[in-house]
């Protein structure tokens, strides 16, 4: 939900296949606050191209202050697909990354 600042304390994330996205929980104002970050994303933004599961988690891991900061902003300026919920695609990426180099 716009306004409310997005948090990160579970440091656990997992690979979904049937959405094909890492997961992780956030929190915002005290709820939770499902994250997913696409294949595409970390395939197009963060050298992921061509990994497994596997290697698609090591390179959130790599990456991963980065991404929670894009989820950050999305959160916190865009509206959301789902209530409770934010998809970092790899479309917003490079949005997103202006956003917060102007910030």
């Amino acid at each position: 939900m716009p306004g409310l600042a997005l948090e990160f304390a579970a440091p656990s994330a997992r690979y979904d296949f049937e959405r094909d996205v890492v997961t992780l929980l956030g929190s915002a104002a005290g709820a939770p606050v499902r994250c997913a970050v696409s294949r595409e994303a970390l395939e197009d933004h963060f050298r992921a191209d061509g990994l497994n599961k596997d290697g698609r988690l090591e390179k959130f891991r790599e990456h991963r202050e980065m991404i929670e900061s894009l989820l950050q902003i999305k959160h916190l300026t865009q509206p959301v697909e789902e209530a409770g919920s934010v998809l970092l695609k790899a479309g917003g990426v490079a949005i997103l990354g202006k956003a917060k180099r102007r910030a």
